[in-house]
């Protein structure tokens, strides 16, 4: 074979004069096609012809499909003289160059189909922005086009399946559009987000909530479980306070002193009175927590938060009863992160592109030519 393909090498190009090995190729065809009509030959555009033509130099010579072309254009664009036993032809052949008629993505299709360009079409119509073909012998539509031009086409795919919807978008404007009828209802789910105001708004209120539950005065002092300094201070200054004042009723009870007596009690006031304070201290530390904690949730653990909440259930939002129907309960306080989902759209479809864009069989075939990777998809 590596000898045949140097020998077929050498008779390609202008109009040089055909050699042995080629001559030998060329007879071989003619006797198999020799009771068809020169004119049918010539007519690259009959189909079953020319499919079988082509057939004999792949299938029965093993001739590699590029090299095949050359030796069916060469055969049928002399096809006429070969008939009238006009020798000529093989000093002056008729060579005609079919990379300058066909694009690249034409005949990198056609070495992928393995037949021959003329049989193929180029729509006018984009798929995407991917160059479409149409291949007569089985009606098949391709689409083709190098790696860049296949992400440039998924953009436009992720485009326009989200045609219409921005950051400013609301839930339901998100499950009613078609990103929910071909990814899913946890997919959006997985872009929700909660804006800045609502987070503030949310997080006060919670931790409002959280420590009114939480009790007055020495019932606070239980909920200082932490060791981070702000709290160890606060639980310090408790003990001290605490302790100062139980030493200060033993001496009440340790005399009878009236003097002595109200004085300790105008010190135990006074201790009272900073543990009123240390307790105001306490609830605003207890506050600022339970904020941070919620504001945090909101921010990196939003799908924990609104199963804790009863908003969402195994990934997706809640549905609720209304009128004998089920309905999706949309929280007003979320959003979702379009741009985000559509960064995500792009990198889960260039993972498996011929899933969504080869409809026809779900595969991506590659095919190199003239140093470019072709990918390409039947629709």
């Amino acid at each position: 074979m590596l000898k045949l393909s140097s020998l077929i090498n050498e008779n390609k190009g202008d109009n040089q004069p055909v050699k042995g090995v080629v001559i030998k190729i060329i007879r071989f065809l003619e006797n198999k096609f020799g009771d068809v009509e020169w004119e049918d030959i010539y007519n690259e555009y009959e189909e079953d012809t020319s499919e079988s033509i082509f057939e004999e130099l792949t299938d029965t010579l093993k001739i590699p499909a590029e090299k095949a072309i050359d030796l069916y254009y060469l055969y049928v664009n002399n096809i006429e003289a070969i008939r009238s036993g006009d020798d000529s032809w093989k000093e002056n052949p008729n060579r005609v160059d079919y990379t300058e008629k066909f694009s690249d993505k034409h005949i990198a299709l056609s070495l992928e189909l393995d037949t021959i360009p003329s049989l193929i079409s180029e729509d006018r119509n984009k798929y995407y922005g991917l160059d479409q073909f149409t291949y007569y012998v089985d009606g098949g539509d391709y689409i083709i086009g190098n790696s860049d031009e296949v992400r440039d086409a998924i953009r436009e795919y992720v485009e326009n399946e989200t045609y219409g919807l921005t950051n400013h978008s609301n839930v339901k404007e998100v499950y009613d559009s078609e990103i929910r009828y071909r990814f899913g209802e946890r997919f959006i789910c997985e872009f929700l987000y909660v804006p800045e105001g609502w987070k503030k708004e949310i997080s006060n209120e919670d931790a409002g909530y959280r420590v009114a539950e939480m009790g007055d005065g020495e019932d606070l002092i239980s909920e200082l479980w932490g060791d981070d300094p702000e709290t160890l201070e606060l639980k310090s200054k408790y003990e001290s306070l605490e302790l100062l004042k139980s030493d200060l009723e033993d001496k009440i009870n340790q005399t009878d002193n009236s003097e002595e007596i109200e004085l300790y009690r105008e010190k135990i006031d006074v201790i009272e009175s900073e543990l009123e304070d240390l307790y105001d201290d306490i609830r605003q530390h207890l506050y600022n927590y339970e904020y941070d904690n919620s504001y945090d949730m909101l921010t990196n653990n939003l799908e924990e938060w609104l199963e804790e909440y009863g908003y969402m259930s195994n990934g997706e939002l809640i549905t609720k009863r209304e009128r004998g129907e089920s309905k999706t309960f949309f929280p007003k306080f979320l959003s979702v992160d379009i741009e985000k989902m559509r960064e995500e759209l792009e990198s889960l479809i260039l993972e498996d592109v011929g899933n969504y864009f080869a409809t026809y069989d779900g595969s991506e075939r590659e095919v190199e030519y003239n140093g470019v990777t072709y990918n390409i998809y039947r629709v």
